[in-house]
């Protein structure tokens, strides 16, 4: 657990008790309920939450989500945008995006993987799936659809 971020953003009294507004950015599998009950026992005071909002989780942030009700018609990330804020990319050719997704590996291409899986991106720029090393190659771990809306 590491938290990189604790602001107070704001502080008020509420019936007896200080309730406090606060942003935090922390890693994954962080419980910011732990945290606000081990911060208020470390205090004396006890803590809690009563309210929660989880803003951004990796490169997807709240402030460019779509409601639903505005989904119709709204431009909305691509499977390979998509693929592309988490994780690093692999752009392949037309013919080993055709064998990725017909089960291929691309023999003795593991060098060019940058992570242990990374986003297969066709050069019509769709998302072909992740890949992965097998032994030397590399391999589909899961393949998209062709035709990607």
């Amino acid at each position: 657990m590491t938290v990189s971020r604790f602001d107070v953003l704001a502080q008020r009294r509420v019936d007896g008790f200080t309730d406090l507004d606060v942003l935090v950015e922390c890693s994954s599998g962080t419980y910011i309920r732990a945290l606000a009950r081990d911060l208020g026992d470390a205090l004396g005071v006890g803590g809690h939450l009563t309210a929660l909002r989880r803003t951004r989780v990796g490169g997807f942030d709240v402030a460019d989500a779509v409601g639903i009700d505005e989904l119709e018609g709204a431009a909305t990330l691509t499977p390979a945008a998509a693929a592309a804020r988490v994780m690093p990319v692999l752009v392949v050719t037309a013919e080993e995006a055709r064998d990725l997704r017909h089960g291929k590996r691309l023999v003795a291409q593991r060098d060019r993987l940058a992570a242990s899986e990374v986003a297969a991106i066709d050069p019509d720029g769709a998302l072909v799936g992740i890949v992965e090393a097998r032994g030397n190659d590399i391999k589909s771990a899961m393949n998209m659809p062709e035709v990607q809306a």
